[in-house]
């Protein structure tokens, strides 16, 4: 009896000390595609989207989708700002535009038994107009949640 008194003890107070990391702990940007009055639309055209690290290797984030409405992307966490290059191919031509994303990192410590993340707040966007006519900052704060839309984008 006093064995399993024990053992029920043990368990309970390692149940009380545990930490549970979140599952879900991916920090990534959610885009979405909208019209000039920022209604949701979709861009029918070929879009394809890629980075440059600092190493100099280009980095495809996007490969040729179709039918975009939403994506995510990753956000680095040791520079400034991160460079986007969207190709978007049409029936006619391929247009490039680069979209600059600037943001402050901070670090986020939930355990010693959890991974540290970094979290972001985004302070504004720079971008060519070739293609893309503007960007919208929706929701500045980048952490885990992924269900609401940081960003907008509306093509031409």
């Amino acid at each position: 009896m006093r064995i399993l008194l024990l053992s029920v003890a043990l368990v309970v107070l390692a149940a009380c000390t545990s930490i549970n990391c979140p599952v879900q702990n991916t920090v990534a940007t959610v885009w979405a595609v909208v019209d000039l009055n920022g209604e949701r639309t979709t861009l029918d055209d070929e879009l394809t989207i890629h980075t440059t690290h600092r190493s100099g290797a280009d980095t495809v984030l996007i490969n040729r989708q179709r039918r975009t409405s939403d994506f995510m992307l990753p956000v680095s966490y040791r520079a400034t700002a991160d460079t986007l290059v969207f190709s978007i191919v049409d029936s006619i031509r391929t247009w490039r535009d680069t979209v600059i994303v600037y943001k402050t990192d901070t670090p986020y410590f939930e355990s010693v038994d959890c991974q540290m993340a970094f979290f972001h707040n985004i302070d504004s966007v720079a971008f060519t107009r070739h293609r893309v006519e503007y960007v919208w900052i929706n929701k500045s704060y980048v952490d885990y949640d992924q269900t609401q839309v940081h960003l907008a984008v509306a093509f031409r």
